[in-house]
């Protein structure tokens, strides 16, 4: 994994308050899909420019998306936990989300990764 700005004790990536805002943001406005098989399919339509994943959703959950992920050549991260995913954009809990637009997708990425 690679470095970033906010790990906890555990080394597991937090879901701080300005990421928090901008996965809001982007579900506000549109450019984000939650759900498993709403994202799978919005992967397959070649939609996704971003796919997070929550460090406690299932095992098998992380392994089919992160192997979609780099299959298809989409950036994927693991941060926070399915209650703050879905807290963030407004929903229950969720295990994985996609973010559509590349501007928000990097700003997203830049803001976990260093």
């Amino acid at each position: 994994m690679a470095a970033t700005r906010n790990q906890d004790n555990r080394g597991d990536i937090v879901l701080t308050g300005n990421l928090h805002g901008k996965l809001g943001l982007a579900r506000r406005a549109g450019l984000l899909v939650s759900g498993h098989d709403a994202v799978k399919q919005c992967v397959s339509s070649g939609k996704v420019c971003l796919i997070i994943m929550a460090a406690d959703a299932a095992t098998r959950t992380r392994r089919e998306f992160a192997t979609l992920a780099e299959n298809m050549g989409i950036p994927w991260v693991q941060v926070g936990t399915k209650q703050e995913l879905g807290n963030a954009i407004g929903t229950e809990d969720r295990s994985v989300i996609a973010i559509t637009d590349k501007g928000f997708a990097d700003s997203i990425h830049r803001e976990i990764v260093i």
